[in-house]
């Protein structure tokens, strides 16, 4: 069963996992989290159910790769916190320690399910020519087990190799291929729970669509005691009336330093792609930038966060603010609750290649859901989530009215 608690941000999602995980002391879990300090936050919390952490070194001191040091914990049958990062990287091995070990998945938010895969033209024109692999009717790569040169293969693309076979591997056209995370390891948890908000426009979404693996909508509920629990079904009431409060401590710049982002595709990815070279357009983002954080607000960089895309940080970046960048996918974390000014220089659009690839199995993605979940993430990194009033400067017009739009439903 897939649990999904779509609740929105600030509900005690974590925190009713936490009482959960403590409570069942029959169940064995996997609680995967995106940042290492949360990865401490659960050991701390969880004391009496002794959860563990993989590490790069064994119990004598010498190094070891991390996958290794999971599946010894896994074999071991011990509770366990780990990373996205980790996590992403399950093979077969992974799966079967997890079956066997009967365990329950806690997933913080959701993980990348599906990547494009680097493989370049030249080495599939290589494979193709000599028959390594075919497609399936769904799309899915087939390593050619009848063929004895690809059974035996063990050269430059062991990787695509090890990845067909692990079913991870899907042809979107002549020249791509997607790398989506193992089905299989999810369907070695004996029950699944996804802590998150807005899930229907998140990937994880659509890939559970395409794999055909049914879940059902939790939230978060209060008890008389003070207690937590999930349960079935959505609150809309109580995210209303948050929203509300919301309404009152989120205060969004309106001014003529947003006209730069009057129209619908600017500043998103490939905007600034095509305007990398173009040194005017990047000195007055900066400099809309510094106007916004010392001649309207006179804040320093300790009262700051903002983004956009890591390649172009450092084409923004300026004094009294370069320290305080914090990546636009960036998501449970607390370590900036201290922070009032914000400044979000981007327009999210999902990548066009995992797009078309979910179209092409009659899956739609909704872009708007998807950009409105990842701007509210990134703001409830600040001072939003201690209930505190936030600044913040948004100059692509779209973003703005999906804010608006949000508060407001």
């Amino acid at each position: 069963m897939i649990k999904v608690v779509d609740s929105i941000m600030g509900s005690g999602k974590t925190q009713t996992a936490i009482q959960m995980m403590n409570n069942d002391l029959d169940s064995r879990f996997i609680f995967v989290t995106p940042y290492l300090d949360e990865v401490e936050r659960i050991k701390h919390a969880c004391a009496k159910r002794n959860f563990y952490d993989p590490k790069n070194y064994d119990s004598n001191g010498e190094s070891n790769a991390k996958i290794d040091s999971l599946h010894k914990l896994l074999a071991d049958r011990k509770n366990i916190v780990t990373t996205h990062a980790l996590f992403t990287s399950a093979d077969e091995v992974t799966k079967e320690l997890i079956y066997a070990g009967d365990y329950t998945l806690v997933l913080d938010e959701v993980i990348d399910v599906i990547t494009q895969y680097p493989l370049s033209k030249g080495d599939q024109k290589l494979l193709q020519n000599s028959n390594m692999y075919d497609i399936d009717e769904r799309g899915f790569v087939r390593w050619n087990e009848e063929n004895e040169e690809a059974v035996e293969y063990e050269g430059h693309n062991s990787g695509f190799k090890r990845a067909v076979k692990s079913k991870m591997i899907m042809k979107h056209s002549d020249s791509v291929f997607v790398q989506l995370f193992s089905k299989s390891v999810f369907e070695a948890f004996s029950n699944i729970y996804v802590l998150t908000y807005l899930f229907e426009g998140q990937i994880q979404s659509a890939y559970f669509k395409l794999h055909n693996m049914p879940y059902e909508k939790y939230h978060v509920h209060k008890l008389d005691n003070g207690a937590s629990i999930f349960k079935a079904g959505d609150n809309k009431e109580e995210e209303k009336l948050l929203k509300q409060k919301l309404k009152e401590k989120v205060h969004v710049f309106e001014g003529s330093i947003n006209n730069v982002g009057e129209k619908d595709y600017t500043l998103s990815s490939s905007w600034y792609e095509r305007h990398k070279y173009n040194e005017i357009v990047k000195k007055l983002l900066k400099n809309h930038l510094i106007n916004y954080f010392q001649n309207k607000n006179g804040v320093k960089a300790k009262d700051v966060i903002w983004t956009t895309f890591s390649d172009y940080k450092n084409k923004l970046k300026g004094k009294g603010y370069t320290t305080s960048f914090l990546s636009c996918n960036a998501r449970a974390t607390n370590a900036y609750g201290d922070r009032h000014y914000l400044a979000y220089m981007i327009n999210r659009f999902e990548n066009p290649v995992i797009k078309a690839f979910f179209q092409q199995h009659s899956i739609q993605l909704n872009q708007d859901l998807w950009a409105t979940s990842e701007l509210i993430q990134w703001v409830w990194r600040s001072a939003i989530r201690n209930n505190e009033v936030i600044h913040i400067y948004i100059p692509s017009k779209r973003m703005r009215e999906l804010l608006y739009k949000w508060l407001e439903s």
